[in-house]
């Protein structure tokens, strides 16, 4: 038996045999033409550019199973209809003299690899999704089916990654689980596997030595941990999990309609995360409050400059319709210099989490910060925004991020452009100092999210994305208790809301415990939604509260767990 570990990106528990499946290559050997050959050339890639559209609108309008599929093949179809890849192609096949099939290789090649040596995750995804492009290409002009052999059912498929397009394709034919040495959270195929309900585990060091023939192996899409070749107790103890989350299943589907409200009448608010805008399709679709933490930083790095105003008017206006009437709390850039140094000047920082980012970047930047701030106020007329400033640590920030809206607002206003004229602005509330001066932050904004993974950093000292210092991190340390809890009384003393966006309002275990220090809202993974509400239907406030008034009394993050509610 061997025990191995990855990221946990799709939770659930799969029994199975592996299936080694191994990715297609854009590469190929390359072949020059004539010049009399040019012509034959491009009316074949006008030929194969129409056959490859009408192949994914069938797709889109017949074959889909879930919504986020659907837009994730939007984007596909984008890829393919992109002016400077059709410009490319024909340059490298008039100019360069290189057959069809080289041209797309090449391109393909190129752009994915540009994408990977950026040095972001981001990036690396995006990459995924032009080489499924380009498979698709060479396919088609060599006339293979984009489907795998057959797979036996119930099998756990082991890769080096996943394309998106494989994975759908994938889901038709029965598999339990997936686990790949390649891959990230927010990845298309990570989302894909979400909306599925496919267990998945990515990042899985060495996984192909150890799993490239038949075995038997279990994927834990909760903790990560993938067990190859099990042992008759170990087998016996997943099977009875694996029952247990079946019956779970049943049990949450019966709250699915239900309000989250607790034993003694206290309705919490339920929203939920967005990393990208291709998740609104299935996020629309739940019983939710709404989104209560639109991360925008994705916009600027899928790509290689700035987005317009107009870009980002088109993409909240989208996210804001989908929701109506339903807010969506649209978090304002919120990232660090370095993210853009490919298209802005900044100084190279030796520890950039203590740099210039978050707000602090939107203000040195004002050109970036009021285009966003300007798209936000033209898409909110069409649903109900509110704008919520990240990594603020003083008043005086605050004052100085919404005199820039008050400045886009009159830009607006001078230009005769329609515009929401109330909006609500909130705070993000990540670092020690904002906790501290929580209560003259309230009297200046109309609500506070508390961001916990970066509160426990700041207040920790702990790199959060450091293996070596990885076991200081701990989000039940006695002093993130006690900010919450400030954060929450300042919150009510001066009647404004308050809710957590961190991974802690994601985890049932601290459900009742956030509650207990006096969060009335929680924004969460959407795939956390049921188990949550039922944690808070399941709750009694007021005796919470009493057992939470205790554990602040603790002295060590230990003693709090063990008698944690």
């Amino acid at each position: 038996m061997k025990i191995i570990n990855g990221l946990p990106v799709s939770k659930g528990i799969a029994i199975g045999h592996s299936h080694l499946l191994t990715k297609p290559s854009l590469r190929i050997a390359s072949t020059q033409i004539s010049a009399h050959q040019v012509s034959e050339e491009l009316k074949n890639f006008e030929q194969i550019l129409k056959e490859i559209v009408s192949d994914m609108d069938e797709l889109i309008e017949k074959y889909t199973y879930t919504k986020d599929d659907k837009e994730i093949l939007y984007t596909h179809k984008m890829i393919v209809q992109d002016p400077e890849f059709i410009k490319n192609i024909h340059f490298m096949i008039k100019e360069e003299l290189l057959s069809l099939e080289t041209a797309i290789s090449k391109h393909f090649i190129e752009v994915t690899e540009l994408f990977r040596n950026m040095n972001n995750n981001f990036y690396a995804q995006r990459a995924i999704d032009y080489e499924d492009v380009g498979i698709r290409f060479l396919n088609k002009l060599n006339g293979k089916n984009d489907e795998p052999s057959v797979i036996p059912v119930d099998s756990i498929i082991v890769a080096s990654e996943i394309i998106p397009s494989q994975l759908t394709i994938l889901f038709k034919q029965k598999i339990s689980g997936i686990c790949t040495e390649k891959g990230t959270f927010t990845s298309h195929s990570s989302i894909i596997a979400r909306a599925f309900g496919i267990p998945a585990v990515v990042a899985v060091p060495s996984l192909l030595d150890l799993a490239n023939n038949p075995v038997e192996i279990i994927i834990d899409g909760t903790s990560g941990k993938i067990i190859i070749e099990p042992d008759e107790e170990t087998l016996k103890y997943y099977r009875g999990l694996y029952e247990n989350e079946l019956q779970e299943k049943k049990e949450l589907k019966k709250i699915e309609n239900l309000e989250a409200v607790t034993r003694d009448g206290k309705r919490i608010k339920l929203y939920n995360n967005i990393e990208i805008p291709d998740e609104i399709e299935l996020i629309s679709g739940l019983k939710n409050d709404g989104i209560g933490l639109f991360r925008t930083e994705f916009i600027y790095l899928d790509r290689r400059d700035l987005p317009s105003e107009e870009e980002q008017f088109v993409i909240y206006r989208r996210i804001l319709e989908k929701m109506h009437p339903r807010p969506v709390t649209i978090r304002t850039i919120d990232m660090g210099g370095d993210k853009l140094s490919h298209v802005i000047y900044t100084a190279k920082e030796a520890n950039p989490y203590l740099g210039c980012r978050g707000i602090r970047l939107a203000l040195e930047q004002p050109h970036i910060f009021k285009t966003q701030l300007r798209a936000i106020l033209r898409a909110a007329k069409f649903g109900t925004a509110k704008i919520m400033f990240p990594m603020i640590s003083s008043v005086e920030e605050l004052h100085k991020a919404k005199k820039h809206l008050k400045e886009a607002m009159l830009e607006l206003e001078k230009e005769n452009v329609d515009y929401c004229k109330e909006i609500e602005v909130g705070i993000m509330i990540e670092v020690p100092s904002a906790v501290i001066i929580s209560d003259h932050l309230a009297q200046n904004c109309d609500f506070f999210s508390i961001g916990t993974n970066d509160l426990v950093q700041y207040t920790l000292a702990v790199d959060r994305n450091s293996e070596m210092v990885n076991k200081y991190y701990d989000s039940l340390h006695p002093a993130i208790l006690r900010m919450i809890k400030i954060a929450a009384d300042n919150a009510a003393k001066f009647n404004i809301p308050i809710s957590i966006c961190g991974e802690m309002a994601s985890e049932p275990m601290y459900t009742q415990l956030l509650l207990g220090l006096g969060v009335n809202e929680l924004s969460i993974n959407p795939n956390a939604l049921a188990v949550i509400k039922k944690k808070i239907i399941d709750t009694d406030l007021k005796t919470t509260e009493i057992r939470v008034d205790r554990l602040l009394e603790l002295s060590c993050s230990r003693d709090i767990k063990t008698n944690l509610i």
